[in-house]
């Protein structure tokens, strides 16, 4: 996981 946000998401999640 390469972002730069940590965010109440759930397991699974892609943040491009």
């Amino acid at each position: 996981m390469s972002g730069g946000q940590e965010l109440n998401l759930p397991p699974g999640f892609r943040f491009h």
